[in-house]
């Protein structure tokens, strides 16, 4: 989120964060970003969150709302039941099925204008869980490689395993 929010700053694209007071990616954003909003939401359901999401949204007037995780996806979600005129793009990372209850049905199968999914197999996750395919892009996820340094060549017989996960 961070490379992604410098990235639009650079090209010119008013862009505002949203997250947790004192998580990691508001240390990261602090000394070069102030583009950044407290958002706390207690749990999915959180309709103080989605209201006060709706307060921020008419105040900042943004073309978009990104959502990059579960609960500010369903967050999203309920700020568009005040106002309908929000254009939801959603992100998903995870290949879990989408469970099939009634919120699930309702946060995934309507509202949202475009999912990015991170490969074809979370793509293919989203289209069984009732997502239409042609509302998803497939974005492959990277990393700045500033700083960057190489892992060594394989020999022999030896396995290389690289993971890269979420960063809290």
């Amino acid at each position: 989120l961070n490379i992604l929010h410098r990235g639009l700053l650079e090209q010119g694209i008013d862009s505002l964060v949203l997250g947790r007071p004192n998580s990691p990616l508001r240390e990261r954003l602090k000394d070069w970003s102030d583009r950044f909003r407290s958002f706390r939401p207690r749990f999915e359901v959180d309709m103080m969150a989605a209201i006060g999401l709706v307060r921020l949204i008419r105040r900042e007037e943004p073309e978009i709302v990104h959502a990059h995780t579960s609960r500010s996806h369903a967050i999203a979600r309920l700020a568009q039941l005040v106002d309908p005129e929000i254009r939801l793009v959603v992100s998903r990372r995870v290949n879990y099925p989408i469970r099939r209850n009634g919120f699930s049905r309702l946060k995934y199968r309507f509202g949202v204008s475009r999912y990015i999914a991170v490969c074809e197999a979370v793509k293919k996750t989203l289209v069984a869980g009732g997502v239409a395919a042609e509302k998803i892009s497939v974005v492959y996820s990277c990393a700045a490689n500033a700083g960057h340094v190489g892992a060594p060549a394989p020999r022999g017989d030896s396995l290389v395993v690289g993971f890269a996960g979420r960063l809290e």
